[in-house]
């Protein structure tokens, strides 16, 4: 048995979120997940754009006395997209998140972040905790919008600034996975000259457990 914790994930049906849904579920917590746009029978349906969570969960998940945790996985991520669609992705990752994490700190449940590297300008590389963010992407300003929210308003949130997501399973999702597909095919693998810093996706769900058992805030 698992100590007495729920988890709430928000974003189930992405790649990292899914991800952490199965894997935090195979190690027997109680956790419910959200999806927007999939329509998948284990995952509550949740718009961070016009939804309230109180309304979107069963009413249970907030009772008891366990510790509630709420990982934020969910956003409009697709650079280009955020570049274009300003209102309309601001409306996610900025205004319907702050939303959430307003309604969360109400039902006294510890949010858990995830933001982004894109915070950072990618001038210098090797950044850590104490670096100062600049950046340079809408995306990037966005997420460091909420980040700010949080420092100021919920001390006892977590946030994690993820680079490149990476594992060993086929999927679209995966960069070594569509690098290995063009060179089985002989074609060209078109990327910027920049670094990153790739980090398995199991090591990001282990992170978020042990994370909350020693009930670590702040930003890693």
């Amino acid at each position: 048995m698992v100590e007495a914790v729920k988890f709430l994930v928000i974003g189930a049906s992405g790649y990292v979120g899914g991800y952490c849904y199965e894997y935090l579920k195979s190690k027997g917590y109680f956790v419910i997940g959200t999806q927007c746009t999939s329509k998948l029978a284990t995952l509550v349906q949740f718009d961070l754009s016009q939804d309230r969570i109180g309304k979107a969960i069963d009413p249970s998940f907030f009772k008891g006395t366990e510790k509630k945790f709420a990982i934020i996985f969910a956003a409009f991520s697709q650079m280009e997209r955020c570049f274009r669609e300003k209102k309309e992705s601001r409306q996610v990752n900025v205004e319907g998140t702050i939303q959430l994490l307003k309604d969360l700190r109400e039902y006294e449940i510890i949010p858990i972040y995830i933001s982004t590297s894109a915070v950072y300008d990618g001038v210098t590389g090797d950044y850590d905790e104490d670096s100062h963010p600049n950046p340079q992407t809408e995306y990037g300003r966005q997420k460091f919008e909420v980040e700010k929210f949080i420092t100021e308003n919920i001390p006892r949130a977590l946030i994690f600034r993820l680079d490149k997501v990476v594992d060993d399973r086929s999927s679209k999702r995966n960069v070594f996975y569509e690098w290995y597909n063009l060179l089985e095919r002989e074609q060209p693998i078109l990327c910027l000259d920049n670094i990153i810093s790739p980090t398995h996706i199991e090591d990001i769900a282990k992170s978020i457990i042990i994370s909350c058992e020693k009930n670590l805030e702040g930003i890693y």
